[in-house]
């Protein structure tokens, strides 16, 4: 789950409409439904869920291809905060 929060805010709400899902609330509860996502096929979802007016018709191809979106993401942000991390070290050497 902490990976997931690294994404931060933003990213979750993307990730989340993207497929359909309310994209409100805290980033716990963001966090939450996406992860809900990777065990439990969109159309078995509960209907609360999702945003006003849309049909879970996403295909799970598609929304592999989202999750894999912002896990890539949170990997880009924690090897650019590493090496931002050594090059501010650095300088101090």
């Amino acid at each position: 789950m902490q990976r997931v929060f690294a994404a931060g805010a933003d990213a979750l709400k993307d990730a989340l409409t993207k497929l359909g899902l309310k994209c409100g609330g805290t980033l716990r509860q963001r966090a939450e439904r996406l992860i809900l996502t990777k065990t439990t096929p969109l159309e078995k979802l509960d209907r609360k869920l999702f945003a006003k007016g849309v049909v879970p018709a996403v295909s799970h191809i598609a929304h592999n291809c989202i999750l894999r979106t912002v896990i890539t993401s949170v990997l880009c942000t924690t090897c650019k905060v590493k090496l931002m991390i050594s090059q501010w070290l650095g300088c101090w050497r």
